[in-house]
């Protein structure tokens, strides 16, 4: 068995694609956690609750409680609330940033003009006059935060745009550049190592999209698994860095993770 003591796991494209789950999901974690190996289930998409996607895993048939997902609207809310003293904070996103921000007890207000710091997550319900209450917010100094890079999300009717397209619009309209929390920045891989209590060196991260999940664990130092089964295919990473693990889906990976 490989050395490792903790493993991330990527959601969308990794251990499902929309509702649907993927080949061996459900079997690579009981497996895993039979090893007494610990895994961490991270996902960027801000989207969200914690208790939503322990739900949506068990009705998988995956055992996944609370304590093993680790959100970027989470990860959003432990750095804000250990870096900043009582900010009020304009949000940018659905259900899984607002619960995660008022669970932390942070601020929030839907008034520009009362807020010190823009939040962005992936929302679904973006409209024209939130894009321009984030942008004069922006130009009158506020801190400009945002919960992942992500350009697209992988569905079952194929990639759609993500808080990545939100951010571009506001970055474009004010030249501010957001301080980003989720894949492939650290700050959620600082809360994840906290999690699961493992060093770089003896965690594997496992996604499907190369430009964060990939990306993710070169920075860190962490083994990295590319699994072929959602935004990244084979030939995306031709003349590029390759991961310690290209496999086909999470089954071909156990049988190498065995050896």
């Amino acid at each position: 068995m490989v050395d490792i003591e903790g493993i991330i796991l990527d959601l969308d494209g990794t251990i499902y694609r929309g509702n649907t789950p993927l080949t061996f999901a459900g079997e690579f974690v009981n497996k895993v956690k039979q090893k007494g190996i610990r895994i961490l289930f991270l996902t960027n998409n801000s989207q969200r609750t914690t208790l939503y996607y322990s739900r949506k895993l068990k009705k998988m048939g995956i055992d996944a409680s609370e304590d093993e997902i680790l959100t970027s609207a989470k990860a959003t809310a432990l750095y804000i609330k250990e870096h900043y003293e009582n900010p009020w904070v304009f949000p940018i996103g659905e259900d899984g940033l607002l619960t995660e921000l008022i669970k932390h007890n942070i601020h929030v207000t839907f008034d520009w003009r009362m807020s010190s710091m823009l939040v962005v997550g992936y929302d679904t319900n973006i409209t024209y006059k939130k894009l321009k209450d984030a942008a004069l917010l922006l130009e009158n100094g506020g801190i400009f935060i945002a919960c992942n890079p992500d350009k697209s999300l992988p569905t079952e009717e194929g990639n759609i745009p993500g808080n990545g397209a939100q951010l571009a619009f506001l970055k474009e309209a004010t030249g501010r550049e957001p301080y980003i929390i989720g894949k492939p920045h650290m700050p959620i891989v600082k809360e994840a190592l906290s999690i699961l209590n493992t060093t770089t060196e003896k965690t594997l991260i496992v996604g499907d999209r190369y430009e964060t999940d990939i990306l993710t664990g070169f920075r860190a130092g962490m083994k990295t698994a590319l699994v072929l089964t959602g935004a990244t295919k084979k030939n995306d990473i031709h003349n590029r860095r390759r991961p310690d693990f290209t496999v086909q889906n999470l089954e071909e990976l156990w049988k190498r993770l065995s050896k």
